[in-house]
């Protein structure tokens, strides 16, 4: 008889942390985690002078391997909201943006990749993780939720309001 082994989910959950930003104000970057490993923190900081974010991201491994990684193209356009998915059984991987002085504004891609064996189960959005300018920190507090999904409200030079959709999933193995 074959026996299905499912590992327990958990949350995510929102902190308030002093980071160190791996981007540089008006720079473009291109973040991808590396391969078995998902987007696990994101956490983001205003700065008026530049009228733009720095940003910075972590990675954690999962209990399945990652596979079908693609990236998205441009999914926003300056100044309106971005409101990016990944396809269906997919996770977030990593993040490429640039930024545009004319527009004061940031484009953006996501990679997301599909985990081996994964089984989604309820998905929710988050509040928004910041007002206006605020700076914010997102991380992930056990290992069996996902980022499938990225809201950003911009328009205001940098003031950017954060959401993200996060699914629980187990992993299953016969």
């Amino acid at each position: 008889m074959t026996s299905l082994a499912c590992i327990v989910l958990a949350l995510f959950a929102a902190t308030d942390v002093t980071v160190g930003y791996m981007t540089s104000f008006d720079k473009p970057f291109d973040f991808i985690c590396p391969k078995g490993q998902v987007l696990s923190y994101i956490a983001s900081e205003d700065n008026n002078f530049y009228n733009d974010r720095q940003w910075d991201f972590g990675c954690r491994q999962v209990a399945s391997s990652t596979f079908n990684c693609a990236k998205s193209g441009y999914v926003n356009e300056f100044d309106l909201l971005l409101a990016y998915m990944c396809p269906e059984g997919a996770v977030v991987t990593g993040i490429e943006s640039y930024h545009d002085n004319f527009y004061e504004d940031r484009r953006f891609k996501f990679q997301c990749c599909e985990l081996d064996a994964a089984e989604f189960n309820e998905c929710y959005m988050t509040q928004f993780t910041n007002k206006y300018d605020e700076k914010f920190a997102y991380t992930s507090s056990e290992v069996h939720t996902a980022l499938t999904r990225t809201s950003m409200k911009t328009g205001c030079g940098s003031c950017t309001f954060v959401s993200f959709r996060i699914c629980e999933y187990n992993i299953c193995k016969l």
